[in-house]
């Protein structure tokens, strides 16, 4: 309704109505990325994005083009993310970017570069935006960048320096009573340990980073682990508890279209053809 009424036919937004519609958009956005709703993330920020650059709102519709990236980036549209990313670091230098602003979009480059497979950028974009959040004190963001640091060195194998990435960024999100940090930051050590073949610690840090994204509660989190736990299971030799896991796991990356569908439709076939009575 704020979109129809704020933007009729004309070409100058209703300015209120434009605010307003931004706010909610604001307001809404974790409880719809958490809850899985990412198509209405998707055009939500859209609306609001248009009609802060007609009123030329600079700073606000980079804001709206940034809420945009990263689900790209989750669904694997690596240059979709690219394209808004570019939008949202142009607004937002025309606004005269913070250092905490130049950061964000650091961070999210430096996961675009990771998704090229360009290590080398990626870790020197998070580099940057590493040193420019623990500069100005901002907690979740260095752990939220020292996941990102972990990833880069699990891809290509150096799973110590990988592992000390994640066990920093658990540490910080557990003295912050971040829950779902502290999900994120587990589910990474557990793939870490699947990785390695290290199951019995695999499925300790699955059933831990589990309860806490339930509790949450957070989708993309809960059917990533969901999954990682079903490995587990499947390797224990345990298909039974690995099947009911995978299938929750699927149905999640179904409704968001994740990257991961892929491989999560693959499990559950693998899975059904040797649990019996499965398919």
């Amino acid at each position: 309704w704020l979109w129809q009424m704020a933007m009729p036919e004309q070409d100058v937004p209703d300015k209120d109505l434009a605010l307003k519609l931004n706010a909610a958009v604001g307001a809404l956005e974790q409880f719809l990325v958490f809850s899985g709703r990412w198509d209405e993330q998707l055009q939500l920020s859209a609306w609001a994005y248009e009609l802060m650059h007609k009123l030329e709102m600079w700073r606000a519709a980079g804001w709206r083009a940034y809420g945009s990236v990263w689900i790209h980036l989750e669904r694997g549209n690596t240059d979709e993310a690219a394209h808004w990313l570019d939008r949202c670091d142009e607004l937002w230098s025309r606004s005269g970017s913070s250092q905490e602003r130049v950061a964000d979009v650091a961070q999210l480059r430096g996961v675009v570069a990771r998704g090229r497979h360009d290590y080398d950028g990626a870790r020197r974009l998070f580099g940057k935006a590493l040193t420019i959040y623990r500069d100005l004190g901002l907690a979740v963001d260095v752990s939220r960048t020292l996941v990102s640091l972990g990833n880069v060195e699990q891809e290509v194998k150096a799973y110590d320096v990988s592992q000390r990435y994640f066990r920093e960024s658990l540490e910080i999100d557990t003295n912050l009573d971040d829950k779902s940090g502290m999900a994120v930051s587990l589910g990474n050590l557990a793939e870490l340990a699947i990785a390695r073949e290290r199951w019995d610690e695999a499925r300790d840090l699955c059933e831990d980073g589990l309860r806490l994204a339930r509790g949450v509660p957070r989708q993309d989190l809960i059917s990533g682990i969901a999954r990682c736990l079903a490995q587990v299971h499947e390797k224990q030799g345990r298909p039974d508890l690995a099947l009911s896991l995978a299938q929750e796991a699927l149905a999640i990356e179904e409704r968001l279209r994740s990257k991961n569908l892929g491989e999560a439709k693959e499990l559950v076939e693998r899975l059904k053809s040797i649990v019996p009575g499965g398919g």
